[in-house]
């Protein structure tokens, strides 16, 4: 099963994502997860509250509470990889 990034989701859920997936075990498909959440980024490295369809942001920008779920995911990504 391939894990895709949700649209309309948020990237905070996207990143909740990241972390049970990688909580499963699936330490791979976690990290293309996330790798592929990052891709959401604008020029500048910040992130929006959501993302459309095409990969546009929506919603509250920057959106700090997003910002904290990144850098979480990668955190407990990088502790699962490391282990």
């Amino acid at each position: 099963m391939s894990y895709q990034p949700i649209e309309n989701y948020g990237i905070i859920g996207n990143m909740r994502t990241v972390a049970l997936v990688g909580m499963n075990g699936k330490l791979d498909q976690a990290r293309l997860l996330f790798e592929r959440v990052l891709g959401y980024a604008n020029h500048l490295g910040l992130y929006s509250e959501q993302t459309g369809p095409q990969g546009e942001a929506l919603g509250n920008f920057p959106q700090a509470f997003t910002h904290l779920a990144l850098i979480s995911a990668a955190f407990n990504l990088d502790r699962m990889l490391g282990s």
